[in-house]
């Protein structure tokens, strides 16, 4: 009976050993899996707070001035783009404040598909963009510009991280900039000393 009793007591010993490191085990794996949580969720909260920050555009120069029936070149440039899918993709838009000059296109809003021969919107791979017009009356006139852009997430993330980065970007997914405001004056031939000015960047 003693000889019976102890060996159960042995086994009895080792099982609540094996049970003791089979909790340690999984209290460290949860333990590894939290951390990992953790550094997964600061890395996404970072690239998420990158794709919230203000999409902008810079308009060089604000205020220029041609002669009557020259070429003013406008550099539009965007700020804030994260990917080079961003720079293909972005959209710029320029409306007429007040005075609309001959030949801009009709709707009152000029976009990369309705140039005219008079004036149009050109764009390089880099995301910079130009408005080219030209200007066959006296006047000043006053514009205001922006952009749009759909915010292009890192390809080398796996599929369930995108997930959870798209639902901490949420509504900035798509980018609008604020208006920038510029002018072009035009004055009559003899008073404009250098004509056909253009701002090419």
């Amino acid at each position: 009976m003693a000889k019976g009793s102890s060996g159960k007591m042995i086994y009895f010993v080792l099982y609540i050993v094996l049970i003791v490191e089979l909790l340690i085990v999984i209290t460290e794996r949860d333990e590894l899996e939290e951390i990992e949580h953790e550094v997964r969720d600061k890395m996404l909260g970072s690239i998420a707070q990158s794709y919230k920050q203000d999409v902008l555009l810079s308009i060089t120069p604000k205020n220029s001035s041609v002669g009557v029936q020259d070429t003013a070149t406008i550099a539009l440039i965007p700020i804030g783009l994260v990917a080079e899918e961003e720079k293909a993709n972005v959209e710029f838009f320029v409306s007429v404040q007040g005075n609309t000059p001959p030949g801009w296109p009709a709707g009152g809003v000029l976009n990369l598909d309705n140039g005219t021969d008079k004036f149009r919107l050109t764009k390089r791979d880099d995301g910079t963009g130009n408005l080219i017009g030209h200007f066959t009356n006296v006047a000043e006139y006053k514009f205001v510009a922006y952009l749009e852009v759909d915010r292009q997430f890192p390809g080398y993330l796996p599929n369930y991280l995108l997930d959870s980065l798209r639902l901490m970007v949420g509504e900035h997914q798509r980018a609008v900039s604020p208006k920038e405001a510029f002018s072009v004056s035009v004055a009559g031939k003899g008073e404009v000393k250098r004509k056909g000015v253009e701002f090419i960047f």
